[in-house]
This record gives C-alpha cells, sequence and structure tokens, in this order.
C-alpha cells in the first residue's frame, strides 16, 4: 500500500493506493480524518508512470496528482 498526502492551498489531499487502484480524498482539517469527502478513484500503472482518474478534478487535485505520477489523464 502507498499512502501520500500534501496541503495545497489550505486543502489537505491524501491518496491511498493498494495494487493498481487508489482513492483520491479531501478534508479542510488534515486532523480530522473522518471529515473527508470523496474525489476520484485513480487507477496506477505497475511502474507508476501513469495515473488515470474517473472524475472533474479542480486545479490543486491535478497539481496533488501531478506531483506524484508522471503523466496523469482522465478516463
Amino acid at each position: 500500500m502507498i499512502y501520500k498526502s500534501e496541503t495545497i492551498d489550505y486543502r489537505h489531499l491524501f491518496i491511498e493506493i493498494t495494487n493498481g487502484h487508489g482513492v483520491l480524498y479531501e478534508t479542510y482539517d488534515k486532523d480530522e480524518v473522518f471529515d473527508t469527502t470523496y474525489i476520484a478513484d485513480v487507477y496506477v500503472t505497475d511502474d507508476s508512470q501513469l495515473a488515470e482518474y474517473d472524475a472533474d478534478l479542480d486545479w490543486w487535485q491535478e497539481e496533488f496528482l501531478k506531483g506524484l505520477f508522471t503523466n496523469i489523464k482522465k478516463i
């Protein structure tokens, strides 16, 4: 399992990836992980070069994924 998190523009984003599938979440209070908002499912290639997501993302959500993966693409 891979877990990454980052705060961008006062929003705390985090993703958990297991076996090529991850879920992107967002919260305004990084200490309150139970008050989260589901953003998108993310599918990652074995080499972690491409992440495909299934939702319309805001700019800070795209920036978060761009910081983790070489290429991102909406499916």
